[in-house]
């Protein structure tokens, strides 16, 4: 295996967990299980990507951020609204500013605004841009045999391990404070 691919389920992405997932009743074995498959896709041996169409929120979007490379059309929208339910994203916390830098995360996560496939193209999340859901195949499939398929395997492997190595380390010294932050304070 040198790849795998997350796809949403019909026009969008993700919408992210639903309203009802964020009771105290629930969160506290929700959240720790969704960091720890965040922190899986992080620090995956192969490289992950994420092919982005229609709504990427909430905790789609967190997932989608911890892939190697987003394909995304221009249909895509990217949120983390937990904001406007009275809660804050834990993994985007730990993660958004340093792929697309302070000013542009905070104003994610602060205000729950929406970012279309452009702006985070340009802001460095979104590695491909495409026309539409078609062309993220078009792109895909020839981006994955010339770039990762005519690689060795074992050095495919340890590059990808490498390449993450100082932001899997930054992800769990900051998600069990985020965590506690979130159980302990918010939900409190």
């Amino acid at each position: 295996c040198r790849g795998i691919i997350l796809v949403g389920s019909g026009d969008n992405f993700s919408f992210g967990a639903s309203v009802e997932e964020h009771t105290a009743s629930r969160v506290g074995q929700m959240l720790p299980q969704f960091h720890l498959l965040i922190e899986k896709v992080l620090a995956c041996s192969i490289p992950v990507m994420a092919k982005v169409s229609g709504n990427c929120l909430g905790g789609g979007f967190e997932l989608a951020l911890a892939c190697h490379f987003v394909f995304a059309d221009k249909s895509a929208k990217f949120a983390v609204p937990e904001i406007k339910l009275g809660v804050f994203p834990p993994p985007a916390c730990a993660l958004l500013s340093s792929k697309i830098g302070e000013g542009i995360a905070n104003e994610m996560i602060i205000t729950g605004g929406t970012k279309s496939a452009e702006d985070l193209y340009h802001a460095g999340l979104v590695n491909h841009l495409c026309e539409d859901a078609a062309a993220i195949d078009e792109k895909l499939a020839p981006f994955i045999e010339k770039q990762i398929n005519r690689t060795s395997a074992s050095s495919l492997r340890f590059a990808t391990r490498a390449a993450r190595l100082v932001v899997v380390k930054r992800y769990r010294n900051n998600i069990k404070d985020l965590e506690s932050l979130y159980l302990n304070d918010l939900m409190s």
